[in-house]
């Protein structure tokens, strides 16, 4: 490597490129190629506002849905290939245009490699997106293709124009080690990190969206499976990062030495619910759907985290829980190995009233509710005799606990026309009295009374 300092490198290797810029040959190729791409990006837009306002009403009028189907193709293959095919055109041209006047176009000539290639990638992205929808692509084209292609142009590019390998080694701080972090290192701890990231999300949506609706796995299991795998991304990424700085075993160790002197401080509660949280995947004690009442409050487990976990209530408020509070705390699930769940409602009727017929309309009422499960069938019992009614217990099954609050509520407006309708009361809360004075009333009412004016 060249001995001349960092900076005095880079800005060489600036002026050289300034010098090749400023040349007259290299600017009005330049110059070319910005007027033939801005032309061809404007009869494209222009081309494709003419097929949204005609071509498309005109499929959606198709009775048949195939010629819609294979109209909507056409559609995107002219959206996607429109600018590139344009200007792969144009581009001959102009090159004809600068040698009759006696110019070089070399640089024209091999920028007609990059939109052969760029019209290449919107082929491409034409039949998947004709194949899968380009609702569903268009996430994986924004966070895998279209950067991976644009890398791959810009890393093709910049070498046409600069020296690379003499830039990628040029040193910018020594960390851990004697070799010393370059850009080049700097460069691929970037591209290796946003690839390791984005092909993660990637296998996890197709997981979700593909294999696990196919497949009789367990939502939890996946769900777990999912997480861990992340935290396996984030380990693999620490570690790329550490070996292109040069931390050494020895470095890691130390840190080790500190994170655990830490832990035994003032991160006791963070590695606690991280432990839970890893303890809570791979038992699937708790997991995602399940519906649980923690401190009074039901609601359902919309995501299991390695260091909390969000519950949704049923005011739609989110409750983030430490995972710690699950083993520390008595926690009640209603779907843990069933979603069925019974509810018991307590009814009061005056003591003119047959507690025969009383079951029977309680029963009868509660089969009649279209939530109520046949199987176990409701049933009936004569709990009490209370001060003010004699008081009946209606258990009823449901499939879901979703329904506690409803059907509760249901039943009690059908029974109380019931009752209305069969002439049974329900009372109000009553107590008789007796009050009684230590003084017999004969005495009271013989002391005098003092007068208005006063004795």
């Amino acid at each position: 490597m060249s001995d001349m300092p960092n900076l005095q490198i880079i800005w060489e290797e600036i002026q050289t490129q300034l010098l090749y810029l400023q040349r007259p040959a290299v600017f009005l190729q330049l110059l070319g190629i910005m007027l033939t791409t801005f032309v061809a990006a404007g009869v494209s837009k222009f081309g494709w506002l003419l097929v949204k306002r005609n071509y498309f009403p005109w499929l959606n009028r198709q009775p048949d849905e195939k010629t819609k189907k294979y109209g909507q193709a056409v559609a995107a293959i002219i959206e996607n290939v429109g600018f590139p095919l344009l200007i792969l055109i144009a581009l001959p041209l102009t090159i004809n245009l600068f040698e009759t006047q006696g110019l070089l176009a070399t640089l024209i000539s091999q920028t007609a490699l990059f939109f052969w290639v760029l019209l290449a990638y919107r082929l491409i992205i034409s039949f998947l997106q004709i194949w899968q929808g380009k609702e569903r692509l268009l996430p994986y084209q924004r966070r895998l293709l279209a950067p991976a292609f644009w890398l791959v142009m810009a890393f093709w590019l910049l070498s046409i124009l600069i020296n690379l390998p003499i830039l990628a080694r040029v040193e910018l701080v020594t960390l851990f080690r004697e070799a010393p972090l370059t850009i080049g290192n700097l460069f691929w701890i970037g591209v290796a990190l946003y690839m390791l990231f984005a092909g993660a999300w990637a296998i996890q949506d197709i997981v979700v969206r593909v294999v696990a609706p196919r497949t009789t796995a367990e939502p939890g299991a996946i769900n777990a499976a999912l997480t861990i795998g992340r935290y396996i991304v984030l380990v693999l990424a620490v570690l790329i990062v550490f070996r292109e700085v040069g931390l050494d075993p020895t470095s890691l160790a130390v840190i080790g030495g500190g994170l655990s002197v830490g832990i035994g401080i003032g991160l006791q509660s963070i590695f606690s619910n991280f432990v839970s949280g890893i303890i809570l995947l791979f038992e699937q004690s708790l997991r995602q759907g399940d519906v649980v009442e923690v401190s009074g409050i039901m609601g359902t487990v919309e995501r299991l985290g390695v260091r909390s976990t969000t519950v949704r209530t049923y005011d739609n408020v989110e409750m983030i829980i430490p995972n710690e509070t699950f083993f520390t705390n008595a926690v009640t699930t209603y779907t843990h190995s069933s979603r069925i769940t019974r509810v018991m409602l307590t009814i009061g009727v005056s003591y003119n009233s047959n507690p025969k017929e009383v079951m029977d309309i309680l029963l009868s009422t509660a089969k009649e509710h279209g939530l109520v499960l046949a199987d176990p069938a409701p049933d009936v019992f004569f709990e009490a005799y209370n001060n003010s009614s004699i008081d009946f217990h209606l258990a009823i099954w449901l499939g879901s606990p979703d329904h506690r609050k409803r059907v509760p509520s249901d039943l009690r407006l059908m029974i109380w026309k019931k009752f209305e309708k069969h002439g049974i009361e329900i009372p109000f809360p009553q107590q008789d009295i007796h009050i009684r004075s230590g003084v017999p009333w004969e005495k009271l009412s013989a002391v005098p009374q003092a007068s208005d004016s006063g004795s």
